[in-house]
């Protein structure tokens, strides 16, 4: 019998870090308590849902105009809330996001020398990567924007290892995954669009460049197109058929349905008006006066420290000291600066950011190699520190984790069969996984569509069932009255009790109608 000790497999110290930057990622998550962010609430749990049972058509937006954006992600929410216990969930989903770091990480040994000094500035890149106010505050929750930056950083780094001088067939299928990776973000969540035509610039400036051809473009091109109808084809198609807009409710002055008036739809509170808000982002984040970008306040230096680096190094290449950027740190910079023009022209939302977020530290890190090579290693490991001490974040919404994510009781009434229930809210939509699924929902909140308004008025007309009204309890929203459609509240109510608060429900019959 062989008596050799036996030797576990090796493992290096560079995907020794990669692990732990993703154990940690999960365990923070878990740390911060359990996701309790509004859109959880408004629509997200709903939308995963209505996706998995198949719902669009029984239901009449209780989301409002939500209801309608690709649930491909949030089904995959959903799934996980409902069968995973909220610690063992939030703890794979942070780790996931966690992930992001590690593709940093590899991003950064793409572009930065192989070397000894090289693995140290990558390695700081990903922990300041890791430790945004972005990152962070979004672990283990289902907004998405951490999520989703994931194909679109991965396409990056693909694009970026298409090295000139590879063979025509290998740069044409890395770009053709680099598009399929692109595209896939973009349909997930249409917010990834800056980034996509961030990468599109990228290759643009390839083919100027002649590093790279015409036919590798038109594969990354295809692959864009096939990488977000894999995603969200299925879901254009049911939304081009319904009405008439593949986007719905988005880009109506393009597609023109009939549903809503012909104009973008866009939030008044997230815009840049002129030059000076275009570029004053990084030095508002560094001072902490976000209010303009985003709802919860948060400091980081970042930026700040990328626009002082850009800086030294123009002036050193301008006095010709140091020679021109390698091609993979040119493709960085374009990716950075395209991504954060077309972010600013249209969210100008700091969490749509995301993927600029994450790549900021790298970019840092090539400028200040770039500008002063012998320096870099100890400026970079003083602006982690400097990042790392000033950066702080508020939080979307946590609290302490249960048994399960929404300890949800319901009342008598909520299971009398063929019944209709009005929601006064979008508020109340996380509560319907927990009904019988043969319960019809309906939203109350406008929508700004007269014909969505005139099919509500239709579908409580032709109901047959019973009529009920959910009304939101313990939450800051206005509640919206059925009285507009001819009903009359009753005082047959009974209550929902949620970890959330408490909601009612409460039988409506027609004008006229008997009372329970």
């Amino acid at each position: 019998m062989d008596q050799r000790p036996l030797r576990l497999p090796g493992i290096s110290a560079e995907a020794g870090y990669a692990v732990l930057l993703v154990v940690l990622s999960g365990a923070a998550a878990v740390l911060q308590g359990q996701d309790a962010n509004i859109d959880l609430y408004r629509y997200r749990l709903y939308v995963g849902y209505a996706f998995v049972h198949g719902r669009l058509d029984q239901d009449l937006v209780p989301s409002a105009l939500s209801t309608f954006l690709n649930p491909t992600l949030d089904s995959l929410h959903y799934l996980g809330i409902t069968h995973l216990p909220p610690r063992v969930f939030s703890f794979l989903l942070g780790s996931l996001q966690g992930l992001n770091a590690v593709l940093v990480l590899l991003l950064a040994r793409a572009v930065l020398p192989s070397d000894r000094g090289g693995r140290l500035l990558a390695a700081l890149a990903a922990l300041v990567a890791a430790s945004g106010p972005t990152a962070r505050s979004l672990l283990g929750t289902t907004l998405g924007d951490t999520t989703v930056s994931l194909p679109a950083l991965g396409a990056l780094l693909v694009a970026l290892r298409a090295a000139p001088g590879a063979s025509a067939r290998s740069a044409a299928l890395r770009l053709l995954a680099s598009g399929l990776l692109a595209g896939a973000a973009v349909g997930l969540k249409l917010t990834m669009a800056p980034a996509g035509i961030a990468l599109a610039a990228v290759v643009a400036a390839g083919v100027a460049s002649r590093t790279i051809s015409i036919v590798a473009a038109s594969c990354w091109l295809w692959g864009a197109v096939l990488g977000y109808l894999a995603v969200a084809g299925y879901w254009c198609l049911q939304l081009w058929e319904r009405f008439g807009n593949p986007l719905f409710p988005y880009l109506n002055q393009v597609f023109r349905s009939p549903y809503l008036p012909c104009v973008a739809i866009r939030d008044a509170r997230w815009a840049a008006h002129g030059v000076v808000d275009y570029l004053s982002p990084p030095f508002d984040i560094a001072r902490g006066l976000n209010e303009r970008l985003q709802e919860i306040p948060f400091r980081d230096l970042r930026y700040l420290l990328v626009v002082l680096a850009l800086l030294a190094w123009l002036v050193m290449r301008a006095s010709g000291r140091r020679p021109p950027l390698s091609a993979g740190a040119r493709g960085l910079l374009i990716y950075f600066a395209a991504g954060y023009a077309i972010w600013a022209l249209a969210f100008y939302y700091y969490r749509y950011a995301s993927f600029l977020e994450f790549l900021a530290p790298l970019v840092l890190v090539v400028l200040i190699h770039a500008a002063s090579p012998s320096l870099a290693p100890r400026l970079l490991v003083g602006a982690t520190l400097l990042v790392l001490v000033t950066s702080s974040v508020g939080s979307w919404g946590r609290r302490e984790f249960g048994e399960r994510w929404f300890n949800v009781r319901l009342p008598p009434q909520a299971h009398e069969p063929g019944a209709l229930v009005l929601l006064d809210s979008p508020l109340s939509s996380f509560l319907i996984p927990y009904f019988p699924r043969a319960t019809s929902f309906a939203g109350l909140e406008g929508t700004g569509s007269t014909r969505l308004d005139e099919l509500l008025a239709a579908r409580v007309a032709a109901h047959e069932g019973g009529l009920f009204w959910l009304v939101s309890r313990g939450r800051p929203a206005e509640s919206t009255s059925p009285e507009h459609l001819g009903l009359t509240v009753t005082d047959d109510c009974g209550l929902i009790r949620t970890g959330e608060g408490r909601w009612a429900l409460c039988r409506v019959v027609r004008a006229g109608g008997p009372r329970h």
